[in-house]
Formats: structure tokens, C-alpha cells, sequence
């Protein structure tokens, strides 16, 4: 099983605004266009994006879009990921994941894990109910 990478915003008052599944590890290409996608789900001009110490959050492409796009990184004291939110979310997902896994597995079903997080994630989304806080 190819391992996926998961990208997701969350805001205190809409829960999930946005997602991205890739295979592998997230590079600067899929952030950037993950970046266009939070962008065009947010009714704000500018806004601020708690990001963790992820390399790819500081690369020069990165930042360049940033700017662009007016979304101001406010990244997370290296280490600390108590202090970031999306954390407990994907807890969450996690636990869910793995119950759900385990349900197909035990009754011989096929697995598709990318189908299972999409599933999970869509019981939480609260897209286009854009306001600025």
C-alpha cells in the first residue's frame, strides 16, 4: 500500500474549509496549489495560515506565493505541535481511519484508502460558508 499525505485547513468556526490527498509526501508544487485552492474557499482578501516548521511551508516558492496571495504564515514554535490545531483533527481522522480500515479488513472487503479519508473528511466539510473573522 503506497503511502498518502493528507493537506488541510480548519478554522474555528467552519471546521474543514479545504483538502488535499497526495501520494507521498506533500513538495512545494502541491502546497503552492493547495495555497490556490484555500484561496478561492476563503471570502477574505488576506488572512493569516498557521503552518507548522514542514520545510516545504518555508521554501522560496512557498513564501512567494504567500505574498502573493496575501495569506500571512504564522508558523508554530518548532516542535510544539500541542500548540497546532490541525494535530488533534488528524487524531481524529486517524482514529476513524483505523476503525474503518479494520471494519473492511475484517470482513474481506476491498480497501481503498484514499476513499476511506475522503469519506471521513466529508462528514466534517463546511465549504463556501465563507465569512471573515
Amino acid at each position: 500500500m503506497e503511502p498518502l499525505a493528507l493537506i488541510a485547513a480548519i478554522e474555528k468556526e467552519r471546521g474543514l474549509v479545504a483538502y488535499a490527498i497526495h501520494n507521498r509526501s506533500i513538495n512545494s508544487e502541491n502546497f503552492v496549489a493547495f495555497l490556490d485552492e484555500l484561496k478561492e474557499h476563503m471570502s477574505c482578501p488576506e488572512f493569516g495560515l498557521y503552518l507548522d516548521n514542514l520545510s516545504v511551508h518555508k521554501t522560496k516558492k512557498v513564501k512567494q506565493k504567500l505574498e502573493e496571495l496575501k495569506i500571512y504564515p504564522i508558523y508554530n514554535i518548532p516542535y510544539s505541535p500541542d500548540f497546532n490545531g490541525i494535530e488533534s483533527y488528524f487524531s481524529q481522522v486517524k482514529g476513524e481511519y483505523k476503525k474503518r480500515w479494520m471494519q473492511l479488513y475484517v470482513k474481506g472487503e476491498p480497501i481503498d484508502p484514499e476513499a476511506i479519508i475522503r469519506q471521513i473528511l466529508e462528514v466534517n466539510v463546511h465549504f463556501w460558508n465563507n465569512k471573515c473573522i
